[in-house]
């Protein structure tokens, strides 16, 4: 893979953030993250503030930083996806990853979904992650489903 893209920071730097992306499609690259304190860890990709027709394929997410909080783990993701919490709403739509390739990441995919903050649009996700040396290959939280 040619194209590298990486971040080196103090306290953690995701290596590439969506916001609220729609109808987007990236790429074959390879993603790396260094960090020199203690604060805060490093996703590859974070998907945050909803999304819709996104496409991710042929990337190659590598050693990405973290920090062990003790109760949890921060960073070290390939691939995030998160909403916000309870409060706000935003669009989650479609998400499709495929060839993504995780090697020495703690997850290769971390989906953390508030139910009341995703829309009421249909939400599909599909994801085709290969873990190589991660400790969990995907991890899925979401907070009830509190509409009535």
């Amino acid at each position: 893979m040619s194209t590298v893209l990486e971040t080196a920071s103090v306290s953690g730097a995701d290596v590439i953030q969506l916001n609220g992306a729609d109808n987007l499609e990236i790429c074959d690259f390879t993603v790396r993250s260094y960090i020199t304190g203690s604060a805060n860890g490093s996703n590859g990709i974070s998907i945050t503030g909803g999304f819709d027709r996104l496409k991710i394929h042929d990337v190659w997410p590598t050693d990405l930083a973290f920090v062990d909080k003790s109760t949890y783990v921060d960073g070290g993701k390939a691939l995030s996806v998160q909403t916000p919490i309870s409060g706000q709403t935003v669009k989650c739509g479609s998400l499709k990853a495929w060839n993504i390739f995780a090697k020495g990441c703690v997850y290769g995919a971390g989906i953390e979904m508030d139910l009341v903050a995703a829309s009421s649009m249909s939400t599909n996700i599909e994801i085709d992650i290969v873990a190589d040396s991660c400790r969990e290959a995907v991890v899925i939280s979401a907070g009830e489903d509190r509409k009535s």
